[in-house]
């Protein structure tokens, strides 16, 4: 695919583009990040206020109950003065009461005075009360004493004697709204406030006391129950929709002594309007920054194109055989020095053109001699090796006939002479049909009739004709059958000449002792026939000369490897052959001494094919020629 320039120009700032808007991105995420981290840290500190003033909440209570427990100690007539002031100047301290250890009430004040001893009862024996007796002040749960008044807890202080003995407990019964009032001063932004909730996260303080006279219990909130349980929130947990369905985000600050939680809360909307200025900042910038960066890309790549773009089009003209003149391109650059060359390589293409179609029309003159030549050689090899091939074969059987004793008994000296000529005769045989086959197949007169092939049955008559002369020469021949292996689309006779060439080299190559396997496999639709012998090998540079024409070059290795003398052919009809099945053939050697593979692969036949077939054969008016078989 081609691109334009200007389009690469465009391309080039589209990418700028991107990178900075990446980069902006990215930046935008730190800033998102840190001032996230802003938000949470002053939560936090909101949060821990709120815990601060709780804990300061109850210490005042302690510090009330000690003054209690002491006064009544010392003076039982100054206590109840003490216990009048205190709750006269504490609304939210709702009665005081006197315990004996056994929780016998021993005096109850009230904001209305003392009980009379008549109405006094017993405390119940709890587990707040249990631990004031043996000397450790302790606040009871939760409770609330009607539907319609708010969350209170009772305070229990141990009176000490003189000897620091127990001898009694002071009660104090506290109204929770106290601590509304108490944090009503944490605030951050508009609306942001703080609420507590006890340890089954039950609601005591919020801004609302409507909200907390419904009791609700708020441990479904994640950051509420991860505190109770002693854990960190992530920022995820820490954010919620409140009773308001409002989005809110929440630190929340666990108070170990009493195992409350003290949650700061704030609207999302409020705690990230900076954030969400900074985005809208970063969207605007970033349109603003995309449009002027548009504009400009345009500018310049119009600026630069337009002179290559008439230089183009002039070119296009000279192309279509037209003279045209180049116009003056003022651009002060490059392309400006660009447009005079161009302007003056015009007129040289010019003057050379009529030269080279002279050239041109000499040349093709010349090639067609040079066809009507080679196919004047081509017809002088196949008649040559026609008319040779024929007294060759009628010298051959006389001399096999008198070296079988026809002719009269030979002595040793004759047996010898006609049996040189005889292998002579052979080879030249062999030479001849092989140039005959190369003839047939360069001249485009050799076809294949494809059909379903079974290799197997195939190989193993091609190796049941070579196994008496594989048994002479003292290899040992092997056929590995596979269990399963499909037929192939193949031409059998023109397979049986692949095979009968490659088995036969491994036999001139593998010395006595030896041994040549064949080996089937399937891979992606074809199935492959390898022969490995355990021969002379190949070297690494020998292996490109294998499949061209004459290839045993002499003074080469291969060459060297054996006394039986080749022609270098029969390689190349085996590729031309596979060539025409549409297949490969190969060869591998690990080097001298190391023995060598031919492989060669054939498309698995489907019955797809079978239709195909008839359809070409239906077709296919060619006069087929087979090729001639030598015996190895």
């Amino acid at each position: 695919m081609k691109f334009s320039i200007r389009l690469k120009l465009l391309t080039g700032f589209t990418l700028l583009l991107v990178l900075s808007s990446l980069i902006l991105g990215f930046s935008f995420i730190i800033i998102q990040q840190y001032i996230s981290s802003q938000i949470t840290t002053l939560q936090e500190v909101e949060a821990n206020d709120g815990a601060s003033d709780i804990l300061n909440f109850f210490t005042e209570l302690n510090s009330e109950s000690t003054g209690l427990a002491k006064s009544y100690s010392d003076d039982n007539a100054n206590f109840v003065t003490v216990a009048k002031y205190l709750l006269k100047n504490n609304s939210y301290i709702q009665k005081i009461t006197i315990l004996s250890p056994l929780g016998h009430e021993l005096s109850i004040i009230n904001p209305s005075g003392s009980i009379p001893n008549g109405e006094l009862s017993y405390e119940v024996y709890s587990e707040p009360f249990k631990s004031a007796v043996a000397g450790i002040p302790a606040i009871s749960q939760v409770y609330y004493i009607a539907n319609d008044q708010e969350p209170q807890i009772d305070i229990f202080f141990p009176i000490f004697n003189s000897k620091h003995t127990s001898v009694g407990v002071v009660k104090m019964e506290v109204n929770l709204d106290q601590l509304r009032t108490e944090l009503s001063h944490i605030r951050l932004g508009n609306n942001g406030y703080i609420y507590v909730v006890d340890n089954n996260g039950l609601l005591i303080s919020h801004p609302s006391q409507a909200y907390v006279l419904q009791r609700p219990i708020l441990t479904s909130r994640k950051v509420i129950a991860d505190a109770l349980a002693h854990k960190a929130s992530s920022f995820q947990d820490e954010q919620y929709i409140n009773e308001k369905n409002v989005p809110v985000v929440a630190k929340a600050i666990l108070i170990s002594d009493y195992n409350w939680v003290a949650v700061f809360e704030q609207p999302a909307s409020e705690a990230f309007s900076f954030l969400t200025f900074i985005r809208n900042l970063f969207i605007i910038t970033f349109i603003i920054s995309s449009l002027f960066l548009l504009l400009i890309s345009f500018f310049l790549s119009e600026n630069l194109t337009r002179p290559i773009r008439k230089l183009q089009h002039s070119a296009e003209l000279v192309e279509s055989g037209r003279r045209e003149t180049i116009g003056d391109i003022k651009s002060g650059d490059e392309i400006e020095a660009l447009a005079h060359s161009f302007s003056s390589l015009i007129d040289q293409l010019l003057q050379r053109e009529h030269l080279l179609e002279t050239i041109s029309s000499q040349l093709k003159e010349a090639n067609e001699k040079l066809q009507a030549l080679d196919k004047l050689k081509n017809e002088f090899v196949s008649v040559a090796s026609h008319e040779l091939r024929t007294p060759m074969t009628a010298i051959k059987s006389y001399l096999w006939m008198a070296l079988k004793g026809k002719g009269g008994e030979l002595n040793e000296k004759q047996r010898y002479y006609i049996e040189r000529g005889y292998n002579s005769v052979d080879r030249l045989i062999r030479l001849v049909n092989d140039m005959l086959n190369i003839s047939r197949i360069e001249s485009g007169r050799i076809t294949v009739e494809l059909q379903s092939v079974d290799l197997i049955k195939l190989t193993q008559e091609v190796v049941d004709e070579v196994l008496p002369r594989a048994h002479e020469v003292g290899v040992t021949l092997n056929l590995n059958k596979a269990a399963s292996l499909p037929n192939v689309l193949a031409d059998p006779d023109k397979i049986k000449e692949v095979l009968f060439n490659l088995i036969g080299n491994s036999l001139k190559f593998t010395p006595k002792g030896g041994t040549i396997t064949i080996i089937f496999n399937r891979k992606d639709g074809y199935v492959e026939t390898s022969i490995k012998d355990t021969g002379a090998g190949i070297p690494q540079e020998d292996i490109g000369k294998l499949f061209q024409k004459f290839g045993l070059l002499p003074g080469s290795y291969i060459t060297n490897q054996t006394t039986v003398a080749g022609t270098g052919l029969g390689l190349y009809i085996c590729r031309s052959i596979i060539n025409l099945h549409h297949g490969e053939i190969r060869a591998a050697s690990e080097g001298r001494g190391k023995g060598s593979t031919f492989t060669f692969s054939l498309k698995e036949f489907h019955d797809s094919d079978m239709q195909e077939l008839k359809t070409q054969s239906s077709e296919d008016t060619k006069s087929k020629m087979g090729l001639i078989h030598a015996t190895i």
